[in-house]
């Protein structure tokens, strides 16, 4: 299978073709890398509410935004270099802090050198998500950084359904 690069890359197949996450990370790096961006579906929950099993996400290159506090990364970490989608919590000095929204421990400091590239679509069952992507992620990050985020989502489920749906159009 050939990969093409262009302005988006992406793969068409007709079933589910598994990789390894570290043969993911290299194909994200490689897009990135040639001013493409990476579309792929995820796995896992740490960053639920925002980005949920199955979601699909499109990682564009980190030269092409500013990455500030409050953006979810793509990123490797450990020395298997593997790959984890979380956000930026805070900076220091040159190094990010990455943490994921549904975690309680952070991945610790990440150097800019391990992250792939930002988040810059979520897609949930063939609707554009852009809660957590945009003004508000600076303080998603700051309640996450706090260990509030889980608190704040545990309330919201007691909030009546009318009154969260008429919510949303403000968020």
């Amino acid at each position: 299978m050939k990969l093409m690069v262009g302005e988006l890359a992406s793969v068409v197949v007709k079933e589910d073709i598994s990789l390894r996450n570290s043969d993911i990370a290299e194909l994200i790096r490689s897009a990135v890398t040639k001013g493409a961006s990476f579309r792929f579906k995820v796995k896992g929950y740490s960053m639920t509410p925002f980005i949920k099993d199955d979601d699909i996400v499109t990682i564009s290159s980190a030269a092409n935004s500013l990455i500030a506090i409050g953006t979810p990364v793509a990123f490797t970490k450990d020395i298997e270099k593997r790959l984890a989608i979380h956000r930026i919590v805070k900076k220091e000095k040159a190094l990010y802090l990455i943490k994921g929204d549904n975690c309680s421990e952070a991945d610790g400091l990440i150097s800019p050198a391990d992250i792939l590239g930002y988040v810059s679509k979520i897609e949930r069952a063939g609707k554009d998500i852009g809660f957590g992507l945009n003004m508000e992620k600076a303080v998603i990050a700051y309640l996450s950084r706090r260990n509030a985020l889980r608190f704040v989502f545990w309330i919201w489920k007691f909030i009546p359904f009318r009154v969260r749906q008429g919510l949303k159009k403000y968020l």
